[in-house]
């Protein structure tokens, strides 16, 4: 009888969505650097932990600096400049907590966002079981990792 359960239960997890949606052609040229915007939560360091791996060079936060100018004698603009032209939004509704540290997630989202043209580059989207929730362990931190890797020419 465990055997049964255990198997449909490995099927039930092995049937969730998983949207990993390109947003543009053509690949990034540029250096790779992001920035994230997101809590400062468990998960979120395993995102920025996976892309240091893959080669980017990751911002805490995508903006410091304050910028006014004086664009006629009667308007100032003042806006904060971009470090990074390329953001890393994640969002994550949690279901529950696993025993090895992971997460059942309800929804995790990543979406990476260049901040020039203020358009969706990559869209990652899935739910169910992260890394380290044995045995039902996914790979939605990596998975999510590659889809943004992936966006970038090979350099």
């Amino acid at each position: 009888m465990y055997k049964i359960i255990s198997l449909l239960s490995v099927l039930v997890v092995g049937c969730t969505p998983t949207q990993h949606i390109v947003m543009r052609d053509g690949k990034i040229q540029e250096a790779k650097v992001v920035a994230l915007d997101a809590p400062r939560e468990p998960y979120t360091l395993e995102i920025e932990k996976r892309l240091k791996e893959a080669g980017f060079k990751v911002l805490r936060v995508p903006t410091r600096t304050l910028v006014k100018d004086q664009t006629s004698e009667t308007r100032t603009e003042i806006y904060k400049e971009a470090e990074a032209r390329y953001v890393v939004s994640l969002i994550a509704d949690i279901r529950d907590r696993c025993f090895a540290g992971g997460y059942n997630f309800e929804n995790f989202t990543a979406e990476l966002v260049d901040v020039k043209t203020n358009e969706t580059v990559v869209s990652y989207s899935d739910n169910g079981y992260s890394e380290n929730c044995t045995p039902l362990s996914g790979e939605i931190y990596q998975e999510a990792t590659n889809a943004i890797s992936g966006a970038w020419a090979k350099q």
